[in-house]
């Protein structure tokens, strides 16, 4: 009996090594690290650029569990022929000497001239296990960035069949207006908000004509004024991160370019839209909440980025 006991003891030991030995080998090695460096003129995240000007980027890797082994640039996947530390062709550059430990560097690279665009520089360091960690910096070609810009939030436009909050706003002054006083203000009125059986929760101009059959009042419907201003409409692809994250007038002109439509449409939650008005203000809005609906009292909610 003391001879099973011992054997089964052995077995477990055994076990209990091999998993062991198992778990040792199954744990994630540290991957070098890779780090961008601030400092007058560099960037270090993604960032918009002036057409033709320089991209300045330093950074510092450092080894993990291996000597690190290689370190290479890439343009929206292509090498980048301006980081050549041993002549053309050197990228990927073969990481050797003290480098293998800690490799700091940097590069100046002329941007593209094609205003509107973007391209993404991604940078890699790997180990000589192949184990490689890599940051990226995508650079949009624009004006630079300039320009103060005014920052509303919670700015609260009724629907059509709210008989309490008003449907046309002034972006230059934040101003809200029912639809009587809207007529009284007609040239300072940027756009409308309604909510349509089709379009949805929409935001028009006050020359569109959708808004008009529904804002039609015999007294001060769209119909009978005089001024109605052609603001301009695009939908974007930012989200609310992206929104928040703007802080220039040459920003929001830049996501506004191009916009040409009268209103949007099927507004949701969390969409952004981009607008221009008739004296030139470019400006973004953010949706935040909506209510009610193209037969019930209701409202917008939207945060409102425009240029001074």
């Amino acid at each position: 009996m003391k001879k099973i006991s011992k054997f089964f003891s052995m077995l477990a030991f055994a076990a209990v090594a091999l998993l062991s030995s198992c778990s040792d080998d199954d744990d994630p090695k540290p991957a070098p690290s890779l780090d961008f460096v601030a400092g007058t003129g560099y960037t270090t995240g993604d960032v918009t650029l002036a057409p033709g000007s320089t991209l300045k980027v330093k950074w510092v890797a450092n080894k993990g569990d291996k000597d690190m082994k290689t370190f290479a640039i890439t343009k929206d996947g292509a090498y980048l022929a301006d980081y050549a530390p041993d002549g053309a062709g050197s990228n990927p550059y073969n990481l050797t000497g003290s480098n293998q430990n800690t490799y700091q560097g940097e590069i100046s690279t002329v941007v593209s001239s094609d205003l509107g665009t973007s391209d993404t520089y991604t940078f890699v360091v790997t180990d000589k296990d192949g184990n490689s960690t890599s940051k990226s910096i995508k650079v949009t070609i624009g004006t630079a960035q300039s320009g103060a810009i005014n920052t509303y939030s919670a700015v609260l436009l009724g629907n059509e069949n709210n008989a309490t909050t008003g449907s046309f706003y002034d972006v230059n002054t934040n101003t809200v207006y029912g639809q009587a006083a809207a007529k009284t203000n007609q040239s300072l009125v940027d756009f409308v908000y309604y909510h349509g059986a089709t379009n949805g929760a929409a935001i028009a101009a006050p020359s569109n004509g959708d808004a008009a059959a529904i804002y039609n009042n015999a007294t001060s419907g769209l119909q009978t004024w005089t001024t109605k201003n052609a603001t301009v409409f695009k939908t974007t692809s930012l989200n609310e991160a992206a929104f928040n994250a703007i802080t220039y007038g040459s920003e929001i002109e830049l996501a506004a370019s191009g916009a040409t439509d009268s209103q949007v449409k099927n507004l949701a939650a969390n969409q952004v839209f981009a607008f221009k008005t008739v004296d030139g203000k470019n400006g973004l809005v953010l949706v935040k909440s909506i209510t009610g609906s193209a037969t019930t009292s209701g409202a917008i909610t939207i945060n409102v980025k425009v240029q001074q």
